[in-house]
């Protein structure tokens, strides 16, 4: 049998799932006892698999003869050519494919900057369990931490500046998604983050809501507001190719830009704090 494909933040998802199940046996006339959470054991597996798929990667385009490889921070400096950090040639082909990813999208909140806090690309590698912990949005990365955090026995607050979570699915969907969610977690909606500052180990997000202002006291901030492409890192507007007002490359549905011979991995997500 081929060797099943392991998605790392759903490995840990799993975990979570399997956490509650636990939790509401009771429910089925069955008493289990908990004892306690190796968290490392948890948590290594998917560290273990990310770094396993990238060394596979990597040795796969090493063995090809097809494919060379530039390390380094690359640059869009004409409408087909490439300057790649570190090598003096400039890169040039007749078809060229975007499929740069992401970054998190930081929101301008004052004192941010000066706080410690993570993003979805390392939000697991902290070395303890926090209690309790702050997520600042309310699309999908800002759903997934809370469930793994929360079911492992974390006080989970999200902080979302919207009525409810999910915005980009579908209106029923995302109204009862933030009714479960509510239930489970300490849910603070059309919240204004005002600032975050730190004081020694504790972050403090101080939100006003239609109720008036509180601060909200936490051991570990996660800021999941959204994604945005690294088009502007790219350079990409050196291409000519079009770019949507999120700032993603606008495709046909063939994935190919407006300017032909380039073509684009299109993403559809944005901000969502």
């Amino acid at each position: 049998m081929p060797e099943p494909c392991y998605i790392p933040s759903k490995m840990l998802i799993h975990c979570a799932d399997v956490m509650q199940t636990d939790q509401n046996a009771t429910a089925f006339g069955i008493h289990a006892k908990f004892e306690s959470i190796d968290r490392q054991f948890v948590v290594q597996p998917a560290f273990e698999k990310v770094y396993a798929d990238a060394a596979m990667i990597k040795k796969g385009y090493r063995q090809s003869e097809n494919v060379e490889v530039y390390k380094g921070h690359g640059r869009f400096t004409g409408p087909r050519i490439l300057a790649a950090e570190g090598f003096d040639e400039e890169l040039t082909a007749e078809t060229i494919l975007i499929a740069a990813g992401t970054l998190p999208w930081l929101p301008d909140i004052p004192s941010l900057d000066q706080s410690p806090y993570l993003t979805f690309d390392e939000p697991l590698g902290l070395p303890e369990q926090p209690k309790p912990r702050s997520v600042i949005g309310g699309g999908y990365i800002a759903a997934q931490s809370p469930h793994f955090f929360g079911a492992l026995g974390t006080e989970v607050n999200i902080i979302h500046r919207r009525g409810q979570m999910g915005s980009e699915e579908d209106n029923d969907v995302a109204r009862r998604f933030t009714k479960v969610y509510q239930r489970r977690h300490n849910m603070i909606l059309d919240a204004q983050v005002k600032r975050v500052p730190a004081q020694g180990e504790e972050i403090t997000v101080e939100v006003t809501t239609p109720d008036g202002k509180r601060p909200i006291p936490s051991d570990a901030l996660l800021m999941a507001a959204g994604r945005v492409p690294n088009t502007d890192i790219l350079e990409v507007a050196h291409t000519s190719v079009a770019l949507n007002q999120r700032g993603y490359i606008n495709t046909d549905k063939y994935l190919q830009a407006s300017v032909p011979g380039i073509w684009a991995r299109a993403i559809l997500w944005g901000p969502t704090c």
